[in-house]
């Protein structure tokens, strides 16, 4: 039966934080309510209502975080094949993980790209986001399952989910880097794909050139290609959701 009541999903942190900055040290059920209550209660105005995510995208996200982690598996016996001191037999044994994880990736991204074709609207977001410099097939698969809010945003929000927001990050004399936070995940795919676009011959290629050419660190004006890329590929988005309104 739906009731249809407004909810918020909370990030665990930021709550944690906020019942610390109230002086509280205690424990149990009934604080844990109090406190949930009270954050609610001064904040609901600026809280983000919870989407239901269909059973279709939840397995695809599913899918995707597996091929993360393995992603990571193979980066991690890449780097033991490597190893100087690594005998012959753990050569071989690298080798063949190498190889049994290679053909998984493979699996699990056909299997993504199939679950994806069924889907009309996912398959029109991924045309959108592979006529983008930069985004692939491979990325534009993970960003519409890992990104769903993609299209829904302005685009402060998505810069600010992904870690790409700039926020002061300065002590003294110190200026540090200026974006941290947002979906790690995301932002690792997102970093891949302004790798591809700052080298290309793009409109983000030549933007990337002129801010390293203006002194700017090169990973600064590579995180300002990943701000662009993100904010004009939740503009695309959004045109089509609006379009199919």
């Amino acid at each position: 039966m739906k009731i249809n009541v407004p909810v918020h999903r909370a990030n665990t942190r930021q709550v944690k934080t906020f019942i610390r900055s109230l002086g509280n040290k205690g424990k149990t059920d009934a604080l844990d309510a109090m406190y949930l209550a009270r954050y609610g209660y001064e904040r609901h105005d600026r809280l983000a209502l919870y989407r239901l995510v269909e059973t279709s995208l939840e397995t695809l996200q599913n899918l995707a975080m597996r091929r993360i982690d393995l992603n990571k598996l193979l980066v991690a016996e890449k780097n033991r094949l490597k190893a100087p001191e690594s005998s012959h037999f753990v050569k071989k044994s690298c080798q063949e993980m190498i190889e049994m994880i290679k053909r998984q990736l493979d699996e699990l991204m056909g299997e993504i790209k199939s679950l994806i074709a069924l889907n009309p609207e996912l398959v029109k977001k991924q045309e959108v986001l592979q006529s983008i410099p930069g985004i692939g097939e491979t990325t534009a698969c993970l960003l519409v399952i890992l990104l769903p809010e993609l299209g829904h945003l302005n685009r402060r929000q998505i810069a600010s989910l992904t870690g790409l927001a700039p926020v002061p990050n300065e002590s003294g004399t110190k200026i540090g880097y200026r974006t941290k936070g947002g979906r790690r995940d995301v932002r690792s795919i997102i970093f891949m794909a302004g790798m591809s676009a700052a080298h290309s011959k793009s409109r983000f290629g030549d933007a990337y050139r002129k801010l390293v050419e203006r002194g700017k660190k090169k990973m600064v004006a590579l995180v300002a290609i990943m701000r662009r890329l993100i904010v004009v590929a939740n503009a695309k988005v959004k045109e089509l959701v609006m379009q199919q309104a």
